[in-house]
């Protein structure tokens, strides 16, 4: 994971799950899920996992 921004939140806050989005692909690990754009209809069910 390349966000800076994102894995400071993560070190400060220890949230169960953090959701991403960008045009990379689906990946999941260490608590975070990066969700490619085409799939934002899905986000909802992401967070439920």
């Amino acid at each position: 994971m390349n966000a800076k921004s994102l894995k400071s939140y993560r070190e400060k806050f220890s949230p169960i799950l953090s959701l991403r989005t960008s045009l990379l692909p689906y990946e999941q690990n260490e608590g975070t899920k990066n969700i490619p754009l085409y799939m934002l209809f899905a986000i909802a069910d992401e967070m439920s996992d």
